[in-house]
């Protein structure tokens, strides 16, 4: 009974990919070659996390040369970034690839090999921000970051670009 147990707590966490190739001898004869991989559960995850990421990346990208057109204004538009106390330090998502840090005046974004400093590449953009107990929010061009107090050490981020939203997604305290 035990074994059974297992094998069904295996099978349900565990997806299985079969593969069959059949061979034919120089002989004439038949082979059939069965390739089996198994992938878990948390390894699927964390290449939707990686997908989510690298999307993550590219709307950032989208809404920095949207954000850059130029106008020909050489007024001070440098943002004052001011994340309030509640979320300033270091977050990041389950695995560790996502991540923020929140200084009182700076957002600094992070994600496999790709940093982006928020008051660097918006310093020539208007920047808006919305502060609560529970809320900061940053608008810049067509581009909104969204960031939820859950409890002290969680919080939910979305991201908004050109109409399109990724998230929440959950952020643990560093």
């Amino acid at each position: 009974m035990r074994g059974q147990e297992n094998e069904a707590i295996f099978a349900k966490n565990i997806k299985g990919v079969v593969k069959d190739t059949k061979k034919e001898s120089p002989k004439g004869l038949s082979v059939v070659l069965r390739e089996c991989r198994f992938v878990s559960k948390n390894e699927r995850r964390k290449g939707k996390v990686r997908k989510i990421g690298l999307f993550i990346v590219l709307i950032l990208v989208i809404g920095l040369l949207v954000g850059c057109g130029g106008s020909g204004d050489t007024g001070d538009k440098s943002p004052k970034f001011n994340p309030p106390m509640w979320i300033q330090g270091e977050w990041a998502d389950e695995f560790g690839m996502n991540n923020y840090k929140f200084t009182n005046d700076n957002v600094i974004f992070t994600t496999e090999g790709y940093s982006m400093n928020f008051k660097e590449t918006y310093k020539n953009v208007a920047v808006n921000e919305t502060i609560t107990d529970s809320l900061y929010k940053i608008n810049v061009s067509d581009s909104g970051y969204k960031f939820e107090k859950l409890t002290s050490t969680a919080l939910n981020y979305t991201i908004t670009s050109s109409g399109i939203s990724i998230g929440p997604i959950e952020l643990i305290r560093q």
